[in-house]
């Protein structure tokens, strides 16, 4: 059997730690946008960098603790919650300004990015769900509002669905690949003939049948370190 990859490998963390860091970014330098254009925003800057901070954590979480590697979706997940709720409050609080509804459904679709390689499907949706859910109380709860409410809670919601529905298609692409490679695998590996694959630049092996490996009387890992000119059959 193959040797397990290594968490540091997974692209899923390298994905997860690429969103933290731009979080980390993204969420502080849009505070001080906000500031410049309305310096009487209600949107204390010393919040937006304990929010940016937060995700520099995770990131180191990730390298430092096996545990916050076991526990990378359910922890990104609690993220995107309090994110949702921190910013939604920004939005109430000040009066459903455009920029800030604005902002809102921008967080909707980095909530789609963050989730597209990260999240299973379920987990995807209740966050989706979440950010809509907020918008709604947002839309029938904030007096006098900068932008017409029900504008807004259907720019989020319309949001919500095409992100949704285009996630669903990638992973049911996703699916059909992998589903597709298993019976190639299935059919590669149980062929009578000698069969192997090799890198086209460094001729390295990739992978082998049975049949091939009892010709050469190598197993899987030790062809894997040979090149095609280490082999005489």
């Amino acid at each position: 059997m193959p040797p397990t990859p290594s968490p540091e490998a997974a692209p899923e963390l390298r994905s997860y730690r690429v969103v933290c860091l731009l979080t980390a970014v993204i969420v502080p330098a849009f505070g001080y946008v906000y500031h410049w254009h309305d310096p009487a925003v209600v949107d204390p800057l010393w919040l937006r960098w304990v929010v940016g901070v937060l995700p520099l954590v995770l990131v180191a979480g990730t390298y430092l603790s096996p545990w916050v590697r076991t526990h990378l979706e359910r922890l990104g997940v609690a993220s995107i919650y309090l994110i949702v709720m921190w910013f939604g409050t920004l939005t109430a609080l000040n009066g459903l300004a455009p920029e800030y509804a604005l902002g809102y459904m921008l967080m909707v679709v980095m909530i789609g990015v963050a989730t597209l390689e990260t999240s299973p499907l379920r987990l995807m949706t209740g966050c989706l769900l979440f950010a809509v859910a907020v918008a709604a109380v947002i839309a029938l709860t904030v007096p006098a509002p900068g932008m017409n409410p029900l504008v807004f809670w259907a720019y989020v919601a319309v949001t919500g669905v095409a992100i949704f529905v285009s996630i669903w298609l990638r992973l049911e692409m996703r699916s059909r690949l992998e589903a597709s490679e298993v019976r190639y695998r299935t059919v590669f590996d149980n062929a009578t003939d000698d069969l192997f694959l090799s890198d086209a630049w460094t001729h390295r092996f990739l992978h082998a049948n049975e049949a091939y490996l009892s010709l050469t009387g190598y197993t899987l890992e030790e062809l894997r370190a040979l090149t095609l000119h280490d082999v005489v059959v």
